[in-house]
């Protein structure tokens, strides 16, 4: 079954945690292209996201991925 994942980091060196996030999803297929994000909500003071979805293959059920 193919999934979807959503990444993202607005904290720290944020391109070193897509990074570290991407390479930590089992069989990964592909990445999309990063997207820098304005915060929506929460605290003020935020900085920007960076942004991606990661593709992947999967045997587990929907609620397994949760």
């Amino acid at each position: 079954m193919r999934a979807f994942l959503g990444l993202g980091s607005n904290v720290g060196d944020r391109w070193a945690h897509l990074r570290r996030a991407a390479a930590a999803v089992p069989d990964l297929v592909r990445v999309s292209p990063v997207y820098e994000t304005e915060p929506v909500g929460g605290p003020s003071g935020q900085g920007r996201f960076l942004n991606a979805i990661a593709e992947l293959e999967t045997s587990l059920e929907p609620h397994q991925l949760l």
